[in-house]
């Protein structure tokens, strides 16, 4: 049986400067076979004639600027693929990203909706982490399945766009990128994919993201304020949806939601209020800190339950059946 095809999406905003990189980090993947869709949301710099010059290896539209979920969804309105992969056009992949999600895939059946892999998140001045070790996910596991996504995801951030693969026929059922969401997108829609069923997950970073450029997401990490509140708005969204029935998911998420909005009053009164004002939201924000990272450490947290295969009888995969492997095949360019 033929390889599936792999649809990869690029939006784009004026990054004629990081999207060779990012392109080119998808012309050296292992695997084939693999389209590739970049969408061009309005930019205004030399980034349509970049992307002409890769010519029939890409397929690019350009577009009135809609923001970073109009980009995706229109993007994954084009796409062929059975798996749907996004990657920001200032990161990076490694070579084999998509093969070994793909092999991942194939292994948990269809009600595995996606696999998310770890990421380097460098900043350019030396203080480089991973996403894994940032959402506190890390696991003994080099790869696996985790089989309780949603609490996990209603408490923590971990699926940024560039690391996961999704089948497109989860990303349809969940309705695709919120239009209206330009902050948090990303896991706005994990949120909703939790809820599908059990996660493929591969511990060895095979994302590059730079967090050095100028963009929606790294400029909003400096802008406590404004993170603050898309946070709110995303959290608010999990519990106003349909799909928030779980009630221990629905509790983790108005606990989540109740700390959150402390905390967007606490900025605010760092901006507007006097002295003692100010005091206040710091001796405040730095005790939540401190209860949160106790809280973290609690036997009530959800921490993540990683198998190396999916247990008989959750899924059509048994749980001594070994991950069947896909040889790698050099796209050509």
């Amino acid at each position: 049986m033929a390889p599936p095809l792999v649809s990869v999406v690029i939006p784009t905003y004026n990054r004629a400067d990081t999207v060779r990189r990012s392109i080119d980090s998808v012309l050296e993947q292992s695997y084939c076979p693999i389209e590739i869709i970049v969408v061009d949301d309005g930019s205004t710099d030399a980034t349509r004639e970049v992307l002409q010059e890769y010519g029939d290896r890409i397929l690019f539209i350009h577009q009135e600027n809609g923001g970073p979920s109009v980009a995706r969804n229109a993007g994954a309105g084009l796409a062929s693929g059975e798996f749907i992969a996004f990657l920001d056009s200032d990161d990076t992949w490694k070579p084999a990203k998509v093969a070994w999600q793909v092999r991942l895939m194939l292994a948990g059946g269809e009600r595995v909706p996606c696999c998310i892999c770890n990421a380097l998140l460098t900043d350019g001045k030396g203080g480089d982490t991973t996403s894994f070790e940032l959402s506190d996910v890390m696991s003994d596991l080099q790869e696996g399945f985790w089989m309780n996504p949603a609490p996990v995801i209603a408490t923590r951030f971990v699926l940024f766009n560039q690391v996961v693969i999704i089948r497109r026929d989860a990303f349809e059922k969940v309705g695709g990128f919120k239009p209206e969401i330009r902050l948090l997108e990303d896991h706005d829609l994990a949120f909703r994919l939790s809820m599908l069923g059990p996660w493929a997950f591969i511990s060895e970073p095979l994302v590059e993201k730079h967090n050095d450029t100028h963009g929606i997401g790294v400029l909003a990490m400096h802008d406590p304020l404004v993170h603050s509140r898309a946070w709110q708005g995303v959290l608010e969204g999990f519990l106003r949806g349909p799909i928030c029935d779980d009630p221990k998911v629905g509790s983790l998420v108005r606990r989540a939601l109740a700390d959150v909005k402390v905390e967007v009053r606490a900025v605010e009164m760092l901006g507007d209020s006097g002295f003692l004002g100010r005091l206040g939201a710091r001796i405040w924000m730095f005790w939540m800190r401190k209860h949160h990272a106790l809280r973290r450490r609690m036997p009530g947290w959800p921490r993540v339950q990683a198998f190396d295969s999916l247990p008989s009888g959750s899924l059509s995969l048994d749980a001594s059946s070994p991950i069947p492997h896909i040889t790698p095949q050099r796209q050509q360019n």
